[in-house]
This record gives structure tokens, sequence and C-alpha cells, in this order.
């Protein structure tokens, strides 16, 4: 049977434990793709980390189509713990979808996971606008805007609610820094959470506010991109 073929593969390269397979080599844990998502290859074919679960674990593979998907239960595609998935039909996992963007969110805002980053995106009434990715994990984002439900409510329009949330929020990781210059009298301040993650431009800020932000940096152990934004000016 195809499963026992695609798990004696998998299992000859990678160690497998709680929704996590680890390269015996490298140590890798997979190829990712759009939106975050890891696959890993097997017999020629590729599968999605959340199918090789299925299969260590349940002993099926299931099979992903324009019908049939695996949902992960919290939004949180890096979250492969079994407990977290269930093959549904692509109907039931629209709705839970849903059900995960709105509840207990501020009217109007919408997050799309997309796995080292989130994506924010406020929706007027007819159209989305104000939208922007942000170096942050979804877990985090939606406990922020949770937490903040409130406050973002009470802003008056799309570009209120947009402010607060970028003025706001402050993912909790300790950041790696990068200060490259810009040109044109600026330089970019580049962030990234890991060293397997690539560098992202935080703000762009005048050459007068480098060694303000420099000091600053060198004397926090764990820096703020809220106050580097302020520092930035």
């Amino acid at each position: 049977m195809i499963e026992s073929i695609v798990k004696t593969s998998v299992s000859s390269r990678y160690d497998y434990s709680d929704g996590v397979f680890t390269h015996l080599q490298t140590g890798s844990h997979g190829t990712r793709g759009n939106g975050g998502r890891l696959y890993i290859y097997a017999e020629g074919k590729k599968y999605s980390v959340a199918q090789l679960v299925f299969l260590f674990e349940l002993d099926m593979l299931p099979e992903v189509s324009s019908t049939h998907v695996i949902d992960h239960i919290d939004g949180d595609v890096k979250n492969n713990k079994i407990s977290n998935l269930r093959y549904v039909s692509q109907k039931e996992n629209t709705k839970n979808n849903t059900r995960k963007r709105n509840s207990k969110l501020p009217n109007g805002v919408y997050v799309q996971n997309k796995g080292e980053s989130v994506g924010i995106k406020i929706w007027d009434g007819e159209r989305f606008t104000h939208q922007r990715t942000l170096i942050a994990t979804y877990s985090e984002m939606i406990g922020f805007l949770r937490s903040h439900s409130i406050q973002i409510e009470q802003a008056q329009d799309g570009q209120s609610k947009f402010d607060y949330i970028t003025e706001h929020f402050e993912p909790t990781v300790n950041w790696q820094l990068n200060l490259h210059n810009h040109g044109f009298g600026h330089f970019r301040i580049l962030g990234r959470r890991n060293s397997h993650e690539d560098y992202k431009e935080i703000v762009v800020a005048p050459n007068k506010n480098y060694k303000k932000i420099r000091d600053y940096i060198d004397t926090t152990d764990i820096p703020k991109i809220t106050e580097l934004k302020k520092l930035a000016g």
C-alpha cells in the first residue's frame, strides 16, 4: 500500500515527534510553501506535514483535493499536532475559517496567517482597505486584537482602526536587527526572528538618527519595534 511505502520513505530521512518532522542530517523540518505550510517529498510526490502527521499518528494518508482539505483548528498552519488537525470538506473548512476569523475579533478587522508573518486588512463595509503585512506570529496578532478589541471598536473609521493596530502592536520576540544604508540620507532598520528567516524592513529612518538608534539597540536586551519607530522619527 502507498501508505506504508510513504511512511518508510519519510522515516528513513526524518525523525517524527508530536507533529514535527526533523531531518536526520540537516535538522530541517521540511520545505516551507506559500502560506507557511511545510512539505516533505516522498516517492516523487510532495506531501504536506499535516498529511504525514495523519499517516504517522492514524495510519491514514488523507487526500487533499478541491473537495476535501486538512483544517488547522486554531488557524495556525505551523501547529501540526494531531489534536489540531481534522480532515473535512471544503465547505466545512470555509465555515471554520469564518468562525476563527470573526470570533471575538474587532468588527471589520481580518487576519491572514502567512506563516512567518501576518496580513492585516480592514473592511469598510464595501471593500478591504489599509492592508499591511507585519512580522509576527498568527497567535500573537490574534491575542493582541482580542485584548484590545474594545479600543479598536471605539475607532471611528477604518483608518483609525488601522493606525491603532500598527502603533500599539508589539510582537513578543527577540529580534535580530540590521541597519542598512538606504541612500538619499536615510537608512533601513531590518529585522528577523531567527537565522532561518530573511530580513524584512521594519522602518526607514534619517541618517541623523542613526547614532541614537544604534545606541538603543546595543544597550537594550530586547529592543521594541514601537520604540525603534519612535526613534526613527
